[in-house]
């Protein structure tokens, strides 16, 4: 090793940052029922007394 340099040693394990980008108190889970075609979902279609 070069004079005046250090060793350093490494984690093994990563530091990981958590960013919490949405934040609510209350939210509702549909059962969206499957398309019956192939076009997109279409939400009057559901039925949102079924609750997840």
């Amino acid at each position: 090793m070069a004079a005046g340099m250090e060793s350093v040693a490494v984690d093994d394990q990563e530091s990981n940052a958590e960013l919490v980008l949405f934040q609510v108190k209350e939210c509702y889970v549909y059962m969206i029922p499957p398309r019956k075609s192939a076009g997109s979902y279409k939400a009057d279609e559901w039925d949102i007394n079924k609750w997840a």
